[in-house]
């Protein structure tokens, strides 16, 4: 993270005074209490039971592989187009600095509530959670007026946006979405480690330039790691009149934890569908679904650096949601 980031949070949470709801407060990490659990979607109920000797008990194993291998092609189209944005040889973007994320522009027990929120998303998926005193690097901003606060954001900040090229940047400025969100990426080794800064042994070009001294050269495994070194969310709170807090925290804390197509149409229940138009009569998703909580859980608990990730974390949700 750069130095002027690392400045950002006095400034947010006085640019949250000044431009949100008047006054209102910038909430830190704290621990979340043991049953601050995520929303997730029920499951279907058991089946009920056959009596002993029915013709319907001869074809239950046929039918059990048949629902196993739908549910499985199911899961797979479901991680294939929440990571479509990514192209197959590359590895999918995470966490591995622990998170530390920063929510301003919302009442006292609201803004606890979805910080509290978001922390427990994070600690059942296996992110890494930074204590509650740290320099925030997850930065949630609920605002009126979304487009004055991140052009004055930008403008004390001009390294808010990394090193992305102007036309990214003013995509993301001027696009109107409920929620905009932007990713700050930096490298790593497949190893979960950070690149060695420099490789002086090269000359004074290279001194400072990071670089990948655990080079496999494997057809099957990926050396350099995309990894998040902050993100910065930013919610229209106009656009998204009518929600509860907790549809809210749960979209932020998928759309926070996984660079994922936030566009995309999937064929299973899932947060991300919160904005997707939809018939009146249909309901908007009430949280994270266990199709989500299964794919965070994977993201994290497979191996970032294999070639075969997108089908390790297939297996991964198909195990824990065939149980």
């Amino acid at each position: 993270m750069t130095s002027d980031m690392s400045h950002t949070r006095s400034f947010l949470c006085g640019l949250a005074a000044a431009l949100l709801l008047g006054g209102l407060a910038a909430f830190s990490p704290r621990p979340a209490h043991a049953d601050d659990t995520p929303t997730t979607m029920a499951q279907n109920p058991d089946p009920p039971a056959q009596p002993a000797g029915s013709d319907q008990e001869a074809n239950l194993p046929q039918v059990t592989v048949e629902a196993q291998r739908q549910l499985e092609h199911q899961i797979h189209d479901f991680v294939r187009a929440l990571t479509r944005s990514a192209s197959s040889d590359e590895a999918l973007k995470r966490w591995q600095e622990p998170v530390c994320p920063l929510v301003a522009g919302l009442p006292g027990s609201q803004g606890e509530f979805v910080l509290t929120r978001i922390s427990s998303v994070a600690r059942a998926a296996g992110v890494p959670l930074a204590p509650q005193e740290c320099r925030p690097n997850l930065y949630i901003v609920v605002t009126a007026t979304p487009d004055k606060l991140l052009s004055l954001w930008q403008h004390r900040h001009r390294r808010l946006f990394g090193g992305a090229s102007s036309t990214e940047v003013r995509d993301f400025l001027t696009k109107p979405r409920p929620i905009r969100v932007w990713y700050n990426v930096t490298f790593g080794t497949n190893f979960g480690t950070q690149l060695d800064q420099g490789a002086p042994e090269l000359g004074a070009v290279f001194s400072s330039t990071p670089s990948n001294h655990h080079f496999s050269g494997s057809h099957l495994v990926i050396d350099d790691v995309p990894l998040f070194s902050s993100v910065i969310i930013v919610v229209d709170v106009v656009q998204v009149s009518g929600l509860q807090y907790g549809q809210l925290a749960d979209y932020i804390a998928m759309a926070a934890l996984a660079q994922l197509d936030l566009d995309v149409q999937l064929n299973a229940p899932s947060i991300l569908q919160l904005f997707a138009p939809r018939p009146a009569d249909v309901p908007k998703p009430a949280g994270l679904s266990t199709w989500d909580v299964a794919f965070l859980k994977a993201l994290y608990s497979t191996r970032q650096g294999s070639t075969m990730q997108r089908s390790s974390i297939a297996t991964s949700m198909l195990r824990a949601m065939a149980q």
